[in-house]
């Protein structure tokens, strides 16, 4: 057995074990990408950990998973739930003589670009993996967050347990990147959508900036159309289009995706509104109705005052 350097004993320090709740049910970042991959697939889950994504891909959607996971005791726990495990580093990995004859009908990698040195690189090592009408499902964290933006204002980038700055986080993605890596990979960008999180709704403890730095925060609002968003969930297909054509295609589905931001901001704003109108009628109320309060409590201590003079005369 050889020794190990100092590298070593620090990346088997970052192989972690994602373990959570799930279900499809939810509206969280994985529930939505999971029921992307849709039923009865063929699926190769690419950092599929302990097998959290496993389990419910094969138990409620009847799916076929081949898992590849580079922590060994993590990779141990997926075949509970996988038909088979590949333990490898997806940065090195050679899918050839692996799969020499398969195909699948999807490639998921939910949340494992930003663990990888050459993410593009991935992309296109997988996509002759992914058989006729198959896709890519993945969801990539944002790192032009509003919280990330507001620690950074403060010269903290700290690495954290979990969440957008995990401490196994290699590379950090953009809208921007986002498009760029798949079209370079030369995939179609069949659908990009978000998960969103308000600065107070995330890991970081914002409660003191939040509070001192209004004017920054309606700033970033104002000039980063990104920043709620937390995840981006991309669903891709494997192009047989020209470099130049693919740009094309990629860019036309950004705008789409622009134009869905803006009707969710709308939504929202909606949301805001009727709220703002329920507070606003609440206080209506309160303000008819607090005189008359008022106006009783005070005729009733008048009322008291007189009963007990009325008593005293009497005795």
């Amino acid at each position: 057995m050889g020794t190990t350097t100092p590298q070593d004993d620090q990346f088997h320090a970052l192989l972690k074990e994602y373990s959570y709740p799930l279900s499809l049910e939810g509206e969280n970042t994985a529930s939505r990408t999971l029921r992307l991959v849709g039923k009865n697939k063929r699926v190769l889950e690419l950092g599929c950990s302990v097998g959290t994504q496993s389990k419910v891909l094969r138990h409620d959607l009847n799916c076929d998973v081949t898992g590849i996971e580079i922590n060994p005791s993590a990779a141990e726990q997926a075949r509970r739930y996988c038909s088979r495990v590949i333990v490898g580093n997806l940065d090195e990995l050679d899918f050839r003589p692996l799969f020499p004859q398969e195909k699948f009908d999807v490639v998921l990698c939910a949340d494992v670009l930003e663990h990888l040195y050459n993410p593009t690189s991935l992309l296109s090592r997988v996509k002759p993996l992914i058989d006729t009408n198959g896709y890519l499902i993945a969801s990539i964290p944002n790192i032009v967050h509003i919280a990330i933006l507001l620690e950074m204002l403060h010269g903290k980038f700290d690495y954290k347990n979990n969440g957008i700055l995990d401490n196994s986080h290699i590379r950090f993605f953009t809208r921007k990147t986002i498009i760029t890596s798949f079209t370079e990979a030369e995939f179609t960008i069949a659908l990009l959508e978000r998960s969103y999180a308000r600065e107070n709704e995330t890991e970081f403890d914002l409660r003191n900036t939040i509070n001192n730095a209004s004017r920054i925060i309606e700033y970033i609002r104002t000039n980063n159309e990104e920043c709620f968003t937390y995840h981006f969930i991309v669903k891709a297909t494997p192009s047989q289009s020209s470099r130049e054509e693919l740009s094309i295609l990629n860019a036309h589905m950004e705008n789409s995706s622009l134009i869905a931001l803006a009707t969710d901001k709308e939504r929202e704003l909606a949301k805001l509104e009727r709220r703002i109108n329920e507070l606003q009628s609440n206080l209506t109320w309160l303000e008819n109705k607090t005189p008359v309060r008022i106006a009783r409590w005070i005729m009733s201590l008048i009322h008291n005052k007189s009963r007990n003079l009325t008593s005293t005369k009497a005795t």
